[in-house]
């Protein structure tokens, strides 16, 4: 193919002379100096908006500790739910210092703030560890005792819901659940009984956290990967 386009063509004096070869001589150098360019200025990375630069491997941000603001304070922001909100924690974290507020983050990988629930597998019940109505029980005491915060909630309710797993339709899907939310008696034995058991607790969650004299708000819906 490179004899045909390149070779033979510079062997014929005649092509050399055209005004067409010179025209296709001249964009093939603009060509190869744009790709320089954008090689020189770290291609797409140096172009996209900042967010798609995130690093892909984020800061991994304490549980239940807090970092302070260096401005004059003006409150205090936690972070509450699963890996989902755990992954945009680092740009919270940023923005609530940036603007006075003191942060800290309850993140538990696999497991949103439900209150009386456990996470279980789906064959022998076993809870997935730190996501069991003991750690959550942990986790809101420490959202109770704190003096009234902004408390940002979130995290992949429609796997929990639904049970199943993403399908992008396009031949991306992540699989079958292999585990799901009972309560301390695992005496919900159908998706719907589940769902209302998920209804039920997280509106007493929310309603503990109000009661604690704090301002919620509601991360959702928290888009799905893929």
């Amino acid at each position: 193919v490179t004899y045909f386009i390149i070779e033979k063509p510079f062997r014929s004096f005649s092509s050399i002379k055209s005004k067409i070869f010179w025209c296709i001589l001249v964009i093939w150098v603009l060509l190869l100096s744009m790709t320089a360019v954008i090689g020189m200025k770290d291609g797409f990375s140096f172009r996209v908006p900042e967010l798609v630069n995130i690093p892909s491997d984020p800061e991994n941000i304490e549980n239940h500790k807090w970092f302070a603001t260096e401005k004059n304070l003006r409150g205090r922001v936690v972070l509450v739910g699963d890996s989902h909100i755990g992954s945009i924690a680092p740009f919270f974290k940023t923005w609530a210092k940036d603007e006075g507020f003191d942060f800290a983050i309850s993140e538990w990988s696999g497991c949103q703030l439900i209150l009386n629930m456990n996470r279980v597998s789906k064959n022998d019940f076993h809870p997935l560890q730190n996501c069991n109505i003991k750690s959550q029980k942990m986790r809101l005491n420490f959202i109770e005792n704190l003096k009234p915060s902004i408390v940002m909630m979130g995290g992949r309710l429609p796997l929990i819901i639904e049970e199943d797993k993403f399908d992008n339709k396009e031949g991306g899907y992540e699989g079958k659940m292999k585990d799901f939310l009972q309560n301390s008696s695992n005496s919900l034995t159908t998706l719907s009984d589940r769902q209302k058991a998920i209804q039920k607790n997280y509106t007493l969650t929310i309603n503990k956290i109000l009661d604690a004299g704090h301002t919620l708000v509601l991360l959702y819906p928290v888009p799905e990967f893929g």
